[in-house]
């Protein structure tokens, strides 16, 4: 079983958007690979079991394979959203390993063809 980043009550208090992005996120701890991979832009290096948060779709993709913030590990619990609008917005709807619906369905809901019931 994945540990996704999502919570079953998710819907009652995020928009369907970061829903669907937090539902395709997976929770993971940081190996020798991780830490060794490069990450330009970072001010504090990766450490082995730093909690790290990853598309589910390239979680075996070798990292050079890898489109743009698969992988993030934001530095503080207060850097969880940004990271996953980063992740909608760079990652997501370039990765090819990403379902081509679940990427309409983003693109959609970004254009505000739908809007959120409250």
């Amino acid at each position: 079983r994945i540990p996704l980043l999502s919570m079953p009550d998710d819907h009652q208090c995020l928009s369907e958007t970061l829903c669907i992005v937090r539902n395709n996120v997976e929770v993971f701890t940081a190996d020798g690979d991780d830490v060794r991979a490069p990450a330009p832009g970072r001010k504090r290096p990766i450490q082995v079991g730093q909690v790290g948060l990853r598309c589910v779709y390239c979680r075996g993709v070798p990292g050079r394979d890898r489109v743009k913030r698969a992988t993030c590990f934001p530095s503080s619990v207060k850097r969880i959203y940004r990271a996953m609008i980063d992740m909608k917005l760079d990652h997501f709807a370039n990765c090819p390993h990403v379902p081509e619906g679940l990427k309409a369905r983003l693109r959609e809901l970004q254009s505000g063809a739908t809007k959120r019931s409250t």
